[in-house]
């Protein structure tokens, strides 16, 4: 009866008599480590150690930096750097007390209607007009008065209004250092 079970399951395989154990159950077991175990773990390594050097060494700026730097050493083209942000886009990331807005947010939208009204008003140009209105934001915050720079250029813009059309352009800033 055993060879028959033998011919339709393959060989049995013996074990030691005296503890029943086989032959494959008596070596010592030595485990092994996988490739895809180490891999992850150096991958996991690896991203923890970027993640703190982002967070320590200064963010985006110190990643292009050394995408430039590794990128200027192997002859590639240096990445483009990003343009100067808009006046619009300034004023706007300061109300929300955030680093980045998208190009196309209501906010930077209001501050360009805003500052294309008093282009032909003012005589100084954008980024001055907006370099006045944190000044003057800044110069109200410290005697407690909170107005918030979208208001300030409002009332500039409505002060100047068609009436006054003939003493254009004027100077926004003193306009703004009165309100």
């Amino acid at each position: 009866m055993l060879e028959q079970i033998e011919a339709l399951y393959g060989p049995i395989s013996r074990t030691d008599g005296a503890t029943g154990a086989s032959e494959a159950d008596s070596r010592p077991r030595v485990r092994r480590a996988g490739i895809a175990g180490s891999v992850i773990r150096t991958l996991l390594f690896v991203s923890a150690a970027f993640l703190v050097w982002y967070a320590l060494a200064g963010g985006e700026a110190s990643v292009q930096r050394v995408v430039a730097l590794l990128s200027s050493g192997t002859g590639a083209e240096p990445p483009a750097l990003e343009a100067e942000p808009s006046p619009e886009y300034i004023l706007a990331a300061r109300t929300m007390h955030v680093d980045r807005l998208a190009p196309d947010d209501p906010l930077v939208l209001q501050f360009k209607v805003l500052l294309d009204s008093l282009a032909p008003k003012c005589r100084e140009n954008r980024v001055q007009l907006a370099r006045a209105v944190i000044d003057a934001h800044a110069a109200r915050l410290s005697r407690g008065v909170e107005a918030p720079m979208l208001i300030l250029l409002a009332q500039v813009d409505g002060s100047l209004s068609e009436q006054t059309r003939s003493s254009w352009p004027t100077n926004c800033g003193a306009v703004l250092a009165r309100l």
